[in-house]
């Protein structure tokens, strides 16, 4: 998806999260789907943060099993490290979806008991 989402007005707050609810799905595979392009931003941050690189630091013990499933794969020590990583983000920002769609709908449920 490439054109801005504009949300509605909403006239509550239980409007506003049943709206959430019930468009969860979408939203959902729309972020993942725009993670997956890096179409995902913050601003100036991210800019930065794309220009820099970081290092990370690995224990020995890290670095050496790292090491050898590299080798095994055929893959360059510095590549395999980057793959993990990225797949482990792509992992927890699904995870991080499923669990706000579980909070949607506790809070909505909550809501429908309030009013």
């Amino acid at each position: 998806m490439s054109e801005k989402r504009y949300l509605p007005a909403f006239a509550s707050e239980a409007e506003e999260a049943q709206w959430w609810f019930d468009h969860r799905e979408e939203h959902g595979v729309e972020f993942v789907q725009a993670i997956r392009e890096g179409r995902i931003t913050n601003g100036s941050k991210r800019r930065i943060a794309v220009a820099q690189s970081t290092p990370i630091l690995l224990d020995a013990d890290e670095a050496s099993i790292a090491l050898v499933l590299a080798s095994n794969a055929g893959l360059d020590y510095a590549d395999y490290v980057k793959q993990l990583l990225h797949d482990a983000l792509l992992r927890e920002a699904a995870t991080s979806i499923q669990q706000t769609e579980r909070s949607g709908r506790q809070e909505l449920t909550h809501l429908r008991a309030a009013s």
